[in-house]
């Protein structure tokens, strides 16, 4: 079965990806530049969840067509 994405839809997710990829890049920046280690901790891992969203989202888009 295909499915398809409006290009609507498709406009929509990619500005998803590119959120998820400024926060990702925000919260490395971020951690670089605190001292203190749980924060330094949470934001890495803000960033890699981020990074995996962008993965996630990435593949899903790349599954449907536009119409």
């Amino acid at each position: 079965m295909q499915q398809n994405l409006t290009n609507m839809d498709l406009q929509n997710l990619r500005h998803l990806i590119v959120d998820e990829q400024v926060k990702a890049s925000k919260s490395r920046f971020f951690a670089q530049q605190v001292s203190e280690p749980q924060l330094r901790d949470f934001l890495n891992q803000k960033a890699q969840k981020s990074q995996q969203n962008v993965q996630r989202l990435t593949q899903f888009v790349s599954g449907f067509q536009t119409y």
